[in-house]
């Protein structure tokens, strides 16, 4: 077969390129991703079908949605020319091939190849840098055996396939074997057939032990009902203990609770008539204070310029007095709220020993169900693996036991094989004298010596019943296969430990990850997963507080720096009015009234008639008993005799309010604490009785448990032979398995041997012939340094001057110069098939310049049977093919 053109639609990199084949030899030169192996790719595909895709290879499909393939145009010996053309796209990939006027698919194209596959394109015909590396892995006797395998299938395929079948065969069996499946499968079948003999004693308590199984089961279930019912209410009950104070709290404020007496209607009439009687109180008292001190200016002449002067300034003061009462108000509330946080927070920080440097992390609930789910677990199977333990070894000693009693009731066992009980001819002589003697002998003496026959044959007899009686080889199988039980539960027993050990060091695992988990989390004394489930919530009230408590510091801070100001605004007052030790709120109130006196003496100065002051009196009382005289009915419904009582009232109903809303707020909180009324120390009884019953239902649940488990291993110890029928079934089911894998391994072993015995037919056949191609063509590489190849004592050998060498002597370059002259005498040999052209991808990386020259004329050479079309990208090579007059094609540019 020759290559005439391959016309390519896309694929790879490649779209609407055409390359044309010279017929004889010749080289594809491009750099490195100028699309020479896409090149190959192409042919074998159009050849053999589109490779399926896979991760780690390189997939060629176009990412532009071009038409996924091409033609390809080649020259068969008896056919002639003939075009493939397959399209992912079309006919699932399927090949389309004329021959001729004649059109045919993908078996047409198979039948036309044949005998020429995929594999047999890769192994033989195409030359690869990995295939020429492949010896330097090989020992010395694969070596040789792949390089034989090489010379008579154009491939090592023979030589791994036989190295295949062995390796297969020995991962099934080997002599010294032990874990191996064939060898495992033969132990198994006799520990089977042990336990199908001890499984009938075991039939009659394993009822029995299924209806203990049953009933602790439920017993267990229940007690670990009960146990977490006594958990949610213990925790329960701690939650009412942290906020035992709030609820004190909340039921101070039940029994403060009123219905309120007033409407807001009625709060906000009778706030107007005592503010609008307060004005006009006040009205009334500054016209007294007017008349009082009219004639008083002549006193106050110095303060009343001052304040003439400073009028502005102290009336904006004045005016500033409601705010500052607000604000000196809004800052004792924050105060008080301050210390009710701070004094939360010193309670958690005592309790859980945090520090506020160092706040503790919240909790994240997966992580912390994961981490306790994981401790449980292993502590549950760290209690199994107790139990399983105690009972192995239990039964272990007793066996153990059984085992001293055997060997002191059998002595014998311990006696050498050879020695034999010899048996005493004298019993035997004496009973035939006698019985000789009472034949003659008549009367008492032929009695006597019938007595005495009697007593000889006793004697002579009883060595051989006693020894038939002891049964030696009996009595050493039954000691035997109570030793192999001993071992068993040493095996057993060791396994428990080994698991043991494991279990615990997994637990001191989970404890550094706890502790980590703590010390990550700062959490102090909340060290264990119950304390944290329980009361994870106190982390989050606990930075809240942080927050809340930053908080109040930065308001009061920003309050502090807002009266400091007004305090600074007032200092210039200092030496006119009465301000040591005074607050900030007197100090306001104190130039609220010295503002006041001095309205007053300007009014005075400008109103000098006392007729006038005592008119507008008249008129502020009169105004005063009108407006009471018009809330008679509201007095009446509210039950206010005098006005004095207003402010009380009032003050009364909004202490009233602000208890009802703090109740309200405490009640979405503390009312689903408290369904029920709860003394403290009620709440500490419960507690304690609580606790006491958790800690009877853990011993109970842990004795529970401990019986279970052990019953559990009985019942599993029972049933881990199976039943009797189970142990039969398993029987037949070995015995197949058995003979299958024993039919694998026998076949493995004959089809190496055969493969084995091909290759040594094969070579003697072909070997010869091989060996005279082999040697010219590596004369060729190695111009004329090694230029022949003998069999020598069954060991290959190249001859260099009169001087042999092993293949084993050769170095590196020189053994792929071999490997690559065999490959080329194997195809010589086959040269009138022609079954494809050799392909060659930069099969030469690694010679030096002279190597490389040898093969391009190694190539031109063998170019006159076959063609040859090689890919490179090593302009050396390119020079070289031009000094031997070859073709060289350029692509990629």
């Amino acid at each position: 077969m020759r290559l005439l053109k391959a016309e390519i639609t896309a694929f790879g990199k490649w779209r609407n390129q055409v390359f044309d084949f010279e017929r004889s030899n010749q080289l594809f030169y491009g750099s490195n991703e100028a699309g020479k192996s896409t090149l190959y790719q192409f042919i074998c595909a159009m050849l053999f079908g589109f490779p399926t895709k896979n991760k780690k290879k390189k997939d060629y499909t176009p990412k532009d949605g071009a038409a996924f393939g091409g033609k390809l145009w080649l020259e068969l010996p008896l056919h002639g020319e003939v075009i493939i053309e397959r399209y992912r796209q079309q006919n699932k990939g399927q090949a389309k091939v004329t021959l001729d006027e004649r059109v045919g698919d993908e078996r047409l194209l198979k039948q036309l190849l044949a005998p020429l596959t995929k594999e047999l394109f890769q192994q033989v015909f195409t030359f690869q840098q990995e295939q020429l590396t492949e010896l330097d892995l090989l020992k010395e006797n694969e070596l040789h055996e792949s390089l034989i395998s090489l010379g008579i299938s154009g491939s090592t395929n023979l030589f791994q396939k036989k190295q295949e079948y062995l390796g297969q065969a020995q991962q099934l069996f080997k002599k010294k074997g032990q874990k191996l499946p064939l060898n495992q499968a033969l132990v198994d079948w006799q520990l089977l057939q042990q336990q199908i003999q001890r499984k009938q004693a075991q039939e009659a308590e394993f009822g029995e032990l299924i209806r203990q199984q049953q009933q602790l089961e439920k017993e267990y279930k229940q007690t670990k009902r009960l146990l977490e019912e006594e958990e949610k209410k213990l925790s329960a009950l701690r939650q009412q203990q942290v906020n035992f104070p709030l609820y004190k709290e909340w039921l101070h404020l039940k029994s403060l609770l009123k219905q309120p007496t007033l409407t807001e209607s009625q709060k906000i009439a009778l706030q107007d008539v005592y503010l609008k009687q307060q004005q006009l109180a006040g009205q009334l008292e500054e016209l007294e204070q007017q008349l009082e001190k009219h004639s008083g200016m002549d006193q106050q002449s110095a303060r009343y310029y001052f304040y003439l002067e400073n009028e502005e300034k102290i009336q904006a003061l004045v005016e500033q007095q409601v705010d500052v009462q607000l604000l000196v108000e809004e800052q004792a509330r924050f105060v008080q709220k301050y210390q009710e946080t701070t004094f939360e927070l010193s309670r958690m920080e005592q309790q859980w020993q945090w520090v506020a440097e160092r706040p503790p992390v919240p909790v994240d609930q997966t992580v912390l169900s994961e981490l306790v789910t994981k401790s449980h677990q292993l502590e549950e199977s760290r209690m199994q693996g107790m139990v399983r333990k105690e009972m192995i070894k239990e039964q272990r000693d007793q066996l153990e036991e059984e085992v001293n009693q055997f060997e002191t009731n059998h002595p014998e066992l311990f006696q050498r094989d050879n020695k034999t009980t010899k048996v005493s001819p004298i019993p035997w002589i004496v009973a035939s004298l006698s019985f000789v003697g009472g034949l003659f002998l008549g009367g008492v003496l032929r009695w006597g010596c019938f007595a005495l026959m009697v007593a000889g044959l006793i004697s002579g007899v009883y060595p051989l019943v006693r020894k038939q009686k002891a049964s030696p080889q009996l009595i050493k199988e039954q000691w035997q296969e109570k030793l192999n039980q001993l071992d068993i539960y040493e095996g057993k027993l060791a396994q428990e430990l080994a698991q043991e050990q494991m279990i615990n060091d997994q637990l001191a695992n989970e404890n550094v990850r706890l502790l980590t988990y703590i010390e990550d989390h700062h959490l102090g004394q909340m060290n264990t997963y119950s304390l944290i489930q329980e009361n994870y919530y106190q982390v989050t009230q606990y930075l809240e507080g942080l927050q809340e408590q930053q908080k109040i510091r930065e308001k009061n801070r920003q309050q502090q720096q807002q009266l400091d100001k007004w305090a600074a605004d007032c200092q210039f007052l200092q030496e006119w009015l009465p301000f040591q030790e005074k607050s900030l709120s007197e100090k306001m109130a104190i130039i609220n009234q010295f503002a006041k006196e001095m309205e007053q003496l300007k009014f005075a100065q400008s109103y000098q008639q006392n007729t006038l002051l005592k008119q507008q009196m008249n008129q502020v009382r009169r105004k005063q008993k009108e407006a009471l005289a018009e809330q008679t009915d509201l007095f009446k419904e509210t039950g206010i005799a005098y006005l004095s009582e207003i402010p009380a009232r009032l003050q009364q109903e909004e202490e009233g309010q602000k208890n009802r809303s703090r109740y309200e707020e405490l009640t979405q909180t503390i009312g689903q604490l408290f369904p029920e009324e709860l003394t403290e120390g009620g709440l500490n009884e419960l507690m304690e009785t609580v606790s006491t019953s958790k800690k009877v239902l853990n011993e109970q649940a842990t004795r529970l448990s401990e019986l279970r488990q052990r019953n559990k291993i009985q019942v599993e110890t029972l049933q881990s032979d199976g039943t009797l029928d189970q142990l039969y079934q398993e029987e037949s089911q070995q015995k197949a398995a058995l003979l299958a894998l024993a039919n694998k391994w026998s076949a493995l072993e004959l089809t190496a041997v055969f493969l084995g015995d091909l290759s040594t037919e094969l070579s003697e056949r072909q070997l010869p012939e091989l060996l005279k191609r082999a040697g010219e063509y590596l004369g060729i590489l190695t111009d004329n340094k090694y230029n022949k190849l003998t069999l020598e004592a069954e060991i290959l050998t190249v001859v260099s001057h009169q001087q042999s060498f092993s293949v084993y002597e050769l170095s590196t370059g020189t053994k792929d110069q071999l490997m690559m002259a065999i490959r080329f005498a194997y195809l010589s040999l086959e040269g009138d098939r022609k079954l494809s052209p050799v392909m060659i991808d930069d099969g030469w990386l690694h010679y030096d310049h002279q190597r490389k020259y040898c093969l391009a004329k190694l190539l031109d050479e063998f170019s006159k049977k076959y063609q040859v079309i090689c890919f490179s990208s090593d302009k050396e090579m390119v020079s070289y093919y031009q000094e031997l007059n070859q073709p060289v094609i350029r692509i990629g540019d």
